[in-house]
């Protein structure tokens, strides 16, 4: 379910949650391996671990009790609270919202409309949705070099534009906030795109 295109078993879909590449890409088989992986040695190693100790040993039910606070206490410890799984297989959950788009970014995040060095059309926004405008927001805010430019060759090469080299990071800016215009102005008419591989 991970590796679909909408990143989500049907428990994650009803929670309104996602899983996608800390790019804004899709998952990759490595990735839900390493994630689905360390989650069993986070929490389910302790178990076998006491149940061959025997409800006596005290040392072990402490040792286990620790091992489990390690990981229980890891998101807390990192700047995007992720869990030692994302973390390790370069993943994040992201929230879908329910009612309305979360806030934007400040304007000094974003650019005015009057400002815009690249401007799309309607065919060019309408590629994207609402999950596709949280990851570039994340990836907008991190500002990693890479992933910029990750992200870039990928809206680039999806909507056939090849004038943003050099100004990645504009390009990106301009695109999210017209494509966030774009959706707010579909939902007010009562029209949602939930993903990329939504029809509306």
């Amino acid at each position: 379910f991970e590796l679909g295109p909408r990143g989500a078993t049907p428990g994650k879909r009803m929670t309104g949650i996602r899983i996608a590449a800390r790019d804004g890409g899709r998952l990759t088989a490595e990735m839900v391996i390493a994630r689905n992986l360390l989650r069993d040695i986070e929490m389910f190693l302790p178990i076998p671990l006491i149940a061959m100790a025997g409800p006596d040993n005290g040392l072990a039910w402490l040792a286990a009790a620790g091992w489990l606070a390690i990981f229980l206490l890891f998101p807390l410890f990192n700047r995007d609270a992720l869990r030692a799984g994302d973390v390790i297989a370069g993943s994040w959950v992201l929230e879908r919202p329910k009612q309305k788009l979360e806030a934007a970014m400040t304007t000094s995040e974003a650019p005015v409309a009057e400002g815009f060095q690249f401007r799309f059309e309607d065919h060019e926004l309408a590629v994207y949705g609402e999950f596709e405008l949280q990851a570039l927001e994340r990836v907008l805010r991190e500002d990693r070099t890479d992933a910029v430019e990750t992200v870039y060759q990928t809206i680039a090469e999806k909507i056939g534009r090849n004038d943003g080299w050099g100004a990645e990071r504009r390009f990106l800016s301009d695109y999210y906030t017209q494509l966030r215009a774009r959706l707010e102005a579909g939902m007010r008419m009562g029209r949602r795109k939930a993903d990329k591989h939504s029809n509306s």
